[in-house]
């Protein structure tokens, strides 16, 4: 839940957006009806100062998704129940099982709470995780039916155990399983959900959440006094991370024009709480924010 949002393109200010990292699916035994879907996500926002909601596009999205995704790498949650992933706890089912009937009855629950969302008058966003662990065991084993083949097949995209060797060892236990974005498949998955997302679905803003899982890059090279090296492969990732916003904004700018022209006009983006440290992409030194980049205060 965040208190604010700078005035950019939308021309105004939010008094609360609530971030829904994890649709309210997962807490109610199937079936759920279309209207108990409406409560389950505003039910308590009327007469409240919640002026925005952030949707989760799939449990701690992550890597699957609550809508059948065309993107290459991105798994429709329902999907991965029927083929019998493996499931990991009972509300990870609710959850799923829960879309299943909706959607066998021709509910989509992201258009429910869409609609919800304008019926109350609040702006409808989107939220995506850039990076997600919640899917891992310690032993980087998918056991949650959040994971993907897109994780499983490809180890060789994450940061890994000598990735991490030049971080602060506090860190290393979960940025290991973090996947790097110095591939560009790695990026290009997350861009292309967000365009496909917002091509979809009438949103008036798209959040890009760097600090749910922070960690992007590998650093082999272990710190050295008084800062990091500069030649660490982490430093030398630091335009991956500055241009990221921008070609995502472009992408999205590209596809709901065809869908929404007046969409293009108030599409605002927001780029979460990103702080100038090495861990994220962004050195300690001068940055320039891309077009688009709208900090979270």
């Amino acid at each position: 839940m965040s208190g604010s949002k700078p005035a950019g393109r939308l021309g105004k200010r939010y008094r609360i957006m609530w971030d829904q990292n994890h649709g309210q699916e997962s807490y109610y035994n199937p079936p759920m009806t279309p209207e108990k879907v409406a409560q389950a996500h505003f039910g308590f926002f009327e007469g409240t100062p919640v002026d925005a909601y952030m949707c989760a596009l799939g449990p701690d999205c992550g890597y699957t998704v609550s809508y059948p995704s065309k993107v290459p790498g991105m798994e429709f949650i329902v999907d991965r129940l029927g083929e019998g992933a493996t499931i990991g706890n009972v509300g990870l089912w609710r959850h799923a099982e829960n879309l299943r009937q909706l959607w066998e009855l021709g509910h989509d629950p992201l258009e429910l709470q869409c609609r919800e969302a304008k019926r109350l008058g609040v702006d409808f966003w989107f939220r995506l995780s850039m990076n997600d662990w919640h899917h891992v065991d310690t032993e980087g084993q998918v056991y949650r039916l959040m994971g993907s083949r897109f994780y499983e097949e490809h180890p060789e995209y994450l940061i890994g155990r000598e990735g991490v060797a030049g971080w602060p060892e506090s860190l290393q236990k979960t940025m290991v399983w973090f996947q790097d974005y110095a591939h560009s498949e790695v990026r290009q998955l997350r861009m292309a959900l967000a365009a496909e997302a917002c091509e979809h679905y009438d949103v008036d803003g798209f959040a890009y959440d760097f600090m749910q899982c922070p960690g992007y890059f590998k650093c082999s090279n272990p710190m050295v006094p008084g800062g990091y090296d500069p030649m660490s492969t982490a430093w030398q990732n630091y335009d991956l991370m500055g241009y990221l916003p921008r070609q995502g904004n472009n992408a999205i700018s590209i596809r709901v024009t065809k869908r929404n022209p007046r969409l293009m006009k108030e599409l605002s983006i927001e780029v979460t709480d990103i702080e100038l440290e090495i861990r994220y992409g962004y050195p300690n030194g001068p940055w320039c924010p891309p077009p688009g980049f709208i900090p979270r205060t």
